[in-house]
């Protein structure tokens, strides 16, 4: 390791006043938007810090990609001990990127994890906390980073983004509604009650099971900007887009079928 994850927990302490988002949109535009959204997250506290570092941040070394982990502005909920942490980045890199996982005891010496990953291509990655055996306690606050790691001679130039991660465990009405309700609504459901990670993991596992969904992806992408990811929301609507455009110059089957059988019987 290149450097000790003390200097980029500092430099996350840096970026953290920084760079927090800042909407835009007026408080009517903003309901306006939820009202056409497919999908709306509700944070679970209103008001609440903001934990979120980095956010699309590129740094002084221009050859590194720009990062974005997918969190909210504050802490986000999941309802899971061992949920998945994802990040999204703008092009491949021969740099490593360095992932870190911190408790909130101050008296901690070392990181509950660090690992490092390669950048080998642009898009979304995921880090899976139950790979690594690491259970989140409940009600505990943990931050995470994820480190673009350029000149180890410059630390100053890495890129880092992050933010909070709490595990609340889901009320027996929440657990009543979800079984009740269509696997496929799941990420949807979780985002209205406040479960950013679980929201997150849903549409990410529905779009790894079919890359070419143009459902899930549009879903994605909102959730993504309603948080303010910009960069990350960006590239999935290029992508939910493509697909759109496919789909348009694609023929029906009713409609090949018809034509087949004018060919056959002019």
């Amino acid at each position: 390791m290149n450097h000790p994850w003390m200097a980029v927990m500092v430099a996350v302490a840096t970026f953290l006043g920084c760079f927090s988002w800042q909407p835009v949109a007026t408080a009517k535009d903003k309901s306006r938007g939820e009202r056409t959204a497919l999908i709306v997250y509700r944070p679970p506290v209103r008001g609440a810090p903001s934990s979120r570092v980095g956010g699309g941040v590129r740094g002084v070394n221009q050859d590194l990609p720009n990062l974005e982990a997918l969190v909210p502005e504050h802490t986000g909920y999941t309802s899971q001990p061992q949920p998945s942490l994802y990040w999204f980045i703008s092009k491949p890199s021969r740099a490593e990127m360095e992932i870190i996982l911190l408790d909130d005891n101050p008296l901690a010496i070392d990181p509950i994890l660090a690992t490092t990953m390669t950048m080998d291509r642009a898009g979304f990655y995921r880090l899976d906390l139950a790979k690594f055996n690491i259970r989140l306690k409940p009600g505990v606050e943990y931050q995470w980073s994820v480190t673009i790691m350029g000149d180890p001679e410059h630390p100053s130039g890495d890129i880092v983004s992050g933010g909070g991660v709490k595990y609340v465990e889901k009320s027996q009405m929440l657990q009543e509604v979800l079984s009740e309700a269509h696997k496929r609504e799941h990420g949807i459901i979780f985002a209205r009650e406040g479960y950013w990670y679980d929201a997150i993991t849903e549409l990410s596992e529905k779009i790894l099971v079919n890359p070419d969904s143009r459902k899930f992806r549009k879903l994605r992408a909102q959730l993504l900007e309603q948080a303010g990811l910009t960069q990350a929301a960006a590239a999935e609507l290029i992508k939910y887009r493509q697909l759109e455009k496919i789909s348009k110059h694609r023929r029906p089957e009713s409609q090949r079928r018809i034509i087949q059988a004018k060919d056959i019987h002019p």
